[in-house]
């Protein structure tokens, strides 16, 4: 009776384990195809959120190379605007009624 017991919780451990096995394998892969040059949309957005989180920036260097995590940085700077704004294009109402429109559709005016 114990050693059927101990092969039942064997083959329940073993099956978990290959379980596991098989999930970190198909993410690794996952992920690596992802980084690929074969993707490059997909590439650039796993960086972005991949440096822009906390702890998992490290995912990045694990997967993609130097260059290509520079390339990303570079092209997501901001870059300074040195034309000047046209400020008559800028409208603001200086009327004090507001209307509101709820879910149904109704218009209410505030004064």
């Amino acid at each position: 009776m114990g050693k059927k017991i101990a092969r039942i919780i064997g083959r329940v451990l073993l099956v978990v384990l290959v379980t596991i096995v098989m999930l970190v394998g198909t993410l690794f892969i996952m992920i690596k195809r992802i980084c690929s040059d074969s993707a490059p949309a997909a590439r650039n957005l796993f960086i972005s959120t991949v440096l822009e989180s906390g702890q998992m920036k490290f995912l990045a260097s694990w997967f993609c190379t130097d260059a290509q995590i520079n390339e990303v940085i570079n092209a997501n700077k901001m870059e300074s605007m040195d034309s000047d704004i046209d400020t008559s294009l800028i409208n603001i109402s200086t009327d004090t009624d507001t209307q509101t429109v709820d879910n149904n559709g109704e218009v209410t005016r505030a004064v």
